[in-house]
């Protein structure tokens, strides 16, 4: 069922992308003022205005006016709104043309799709960054939302779940491997390689659901952020992870342990320390839950949430002195 629920997920993306593309990109155009003044209208549920700044402020950390050294090596890079169109991964034009189309159609930006750990040497929109004080160029946006955004309601309460770490998922990479080397066998979990044929810690694939009848859940990061963090934070068990390194619309690097996640050693040679710990805790690990909890709900709003995009795009816009 499980299964099913994702490809319907994915097909409904899909199909209304489609009849976004047919929405005219002037009509877009119309809108935007009346959608950047909706925030300060009154209304029966008001937004908050000060923690909409915040999350801008976090994603476009572009000073007014931004300067930069050198134009990219890849033209192919720098585009206009008026000539946008779909050149490599459908997911992230039909997430990012919806957005930009609100613009003038003379307005140029960088785009730079895909899985990104660098920081350009110009301002770029982009769906992931490193995180830290020094990623001003790295402009964030809500991209591949159909893969990162997926979830299913954990039909478990806490008490119920096993008590032991789950992990499944691509071991491509070296750190990876090297937490299915250490625990592949260990009996207080439960990890393993889906997706690579040729890994020797294969077993079986597990769906979000049947995942979630574990207490813990490990989210190892992949090419930039783990994917399976989102849909761990809204359930009812506990994330695992050593502290994120890169980070997205979800803003990883504000993330604090203890408080949103148990965090590990780099060289993850602490699990069993951890599970140990969350065992004789109950009441820190039911408080990590609730505050994950908390957390993802502020990405449930689609028109707040539109609202922080196109003040992302538009102070984008002002730095690059368009607007």
């Amino acid at each position: 069922m499980t299964v099913l629920a994702r490809r319907f997920h994915k097909l409904s993306y899909y199909l209304e992308s489609g009849v976004m593309e047919l929405y005219p990109g002037f009509l877009r155009r119309v809108t935007l003022p009346r959608k950047l003044e909706s925030a300060s209208l009154p209304r029966a549920m008001p937004l908050d205005m000060d923690a909409i700044a915040q999350r801008v402020n976090y994603y476009n950390k572009l000073p007014m006016p931004v300067h930069w050294e050198a134009e990219p090596v890849d033209c192919s890079t720098r585009m206009e709104v008026g000539t946008f169109r779909k050149t490599g991964s459908s997911v992230y034009y039909y997430d990012l043309a919806p957005l930009i189309r609100h613009f003038p159609r003379q307005f140029w930006f960088y785009f730079l799709p895909g899985d990104i750990t660098h920081v350009p040497d110009y301002p770029a929109l982009l769906k992931s960054r490193p995180v830290g004080d020094d990623n001003q160029h790295s402009v964030l946006l809500k991209l591949n939302s159909v893969r990162h955004y997926y979830y299913e309601k954990d039909p478990y309460a806490f008490a119920e779940k096993l008590p032991k770490l789950v992990w499944r998922g691509a071991d491509f990479k070296p750190h990876r491997q090297a937490f299915l080397a250490q625990y592949y066998n260990a009996p207080f979990c439960d990890a393993g390689s889906v997706g690579n044929k040729s890994s020797e810690f294969k077993k079986d694939f597990m769906s979000i659901t049947e995942q979630c009848r574990y207490k813990y859940i490990m989210s190892i990061e992949g090419n930039d952020v783990a994917t399976n963090l989102k849909w761990i934070f809204r359930s009812n068990s506990v994330c695992f992870m050593r502290k994120p390194r890169f980070e997205t619309w979800f803003m990883e690097g504000r993330l604090q342990p203890n408080v949103h996640y148990i965090e590990l050693k780099d060289d993850f040679s602490d699990v069993a320390e951890k599970i140990a710990f969350c065992e004789e805790n109950p009441e820190l690990v039911q408080s990590i839950i609730r505050n994950a909890n908390d957390y993802v709900q502020q990405f449930d709003n689609k028109k707040q949430e539109e609202l922080i995009s196109l003040l992302v795009l538009k102070k984008y816009f002002e730095a690059t002195r368009q607007m």
